[in-house]
């Protein structure tokens, strides 16, 4: 016979639990959640959860797993819901529920959920940088509280960073380019955490991060400076006096492919010779037609420097000179190049976002 998991009673055979105590279990597991999401709401106390937890174990048959998790489901909904900017009574909230639920940290994190809690109210915390134009010095203490109560890896606080310049960057960029102040209030920002804007991860190519540094780079060759020279490691020989710079990785590159084909209009008479076999009689005038195509060429490096654009790939690599270039046309994942030259074939570079190049274009001393 089996035995109900829940209340240990004779559940029948083959059977590990009762409907009505299954029943029940959820109805606590709801309960447990409505309870501790109104705590964190700031609408219960933590002596009513505690309460309610007691209650719960002896009439739901909820285990200290159940709780946990519950816990730990609250923990990461609380993270999604809570209001910028982070507050005295935010961290309050927190540091009373950690201290008096009785569950350990590591079984509370087992998923995650306090290191998600603990990215919010860092990356919330760095907010108020930007939004209440707080210095920079007093947003660090502020973060330095919060990683006290709720540690979090190097890794995480680099990422709460990034995701906190990204949004300035997007607000600052909403208005065209960015101002001079609005580039050292973000240049102030990124450098006091160290963020690596100059090596950004993949997921933040084509970013506002990224364009905050074009802007950047668009406002210097406007007042007739160079560039700053970042690290760039493709093996391209540059002309004398020629410089990079930006460079976009992986990118395709396609070219105008041009085929002929002969095709003719005939008139006469035509009879079988043999099995499979015509000859046709008459006069018969053709002409050759062309058609077009792109031919995928491989995938590289697209270089921009002050005097080319530059691809570079191990299959195939080439250059055109802006002096060259007659036509442009954007794409919004790439751009199309026609140049000046009677074989000359149009170019198709897909990968990144046009909005740099096509400004860079318009800026740049050609």
């Amino acid at each position: 016979m089996g035995q109900c998991k829940y209340c240990g009673q004779s559940a029948g055979l083959f059977s590990h639990a009762h409907k009505a105590c299954e029943e029940k279990h959820k109805q606590g597991i709801a309960e447990l959640l409505a309870y501790l999401n109104g705590y964190f709401n700031g609408t219960g106390s933590i002596s009513s959860v505690l309460h309610k937890i007691k209650t719960l174990q002896a009439d739901n048959y909820l285990s200290k797993e159940d709780i946990a998790t519950c816990c730990s489901k609250a923990i990461e909904h609380y993270a999604d819901v809570v209001k910028l900017p982070i507050t005295k009574q935010h961290l309050q909230i927190v540091d009373i529920f950690l201290n008096n639920i009785g569950i350990p940290r590591t079984a509370l994190n087992r998923t995650g959920a306090l290191d998600v809690l603990g990215k919010r109210f860092y990356q919330g915390t760095l907010m108020s940088y930007f939004a209440e134009n707080e210095p920079m010095a007093k947003v660090e203490k502020r973060t330095q509280i919060v990683t006290r109560l709720l540690p979090i890896s190097s890794e995480l606080k680099e990422s709460a960073g990034l995701v906190a310049l990204d949004k300035a960057a997007h607000k600052y960029l909403s208005n065209g380019l960015i101002t001079d102040s609005e580039q050292a209030h973000l240049d102030d920002f990124s450098t006091a955490l160290g963020l690596p804007v100059n090596n950004l991860p993949a997921r933040y190519k084509g970013s506002d991060i990224e364009k905050m540094q074009q802007a950047s780079i668009l406002r210097r060759i406007q007042s007739g400076q160079f560039p700053p020279q970042n690290s760039f490691t493709v093996p391209i020989m540059l002309a004398s006096g020629e410089y990079i710079i930006w460079q976009y990785p992986n990118v395709t590159m396609y070219q105008e492919k041009i085929t002929k084909e002969w095709v003719g209009r005939s008139s006469g008479w035509s009879y079988r010779v043999c099995k499979g076999v015509y000859y046709r009689t008459g006069g018969s005038k053709g002409h050759s037609i062309e058609h077009s195509s792109m031919e995928n060429v491989g995938v590289g490096t697209l270089v921009l420097t002050n005097k080319n654009i530059i691809f570079y790939s191990p299959q195939k690599s080439s250059k055109v000179p802006y002096k060259k270039l007659i036509g442009v046309t954007p794409y919004s994942d790439g751009v199309e190049l026609q140049k000046d030259g009677a074989n000359a074939k149009r170019q198709v570079f897909q990968g990144f976002d046009s909005w740099f190049i096509m400004n860079l274009l318009s800026v740049i001393n050609i």
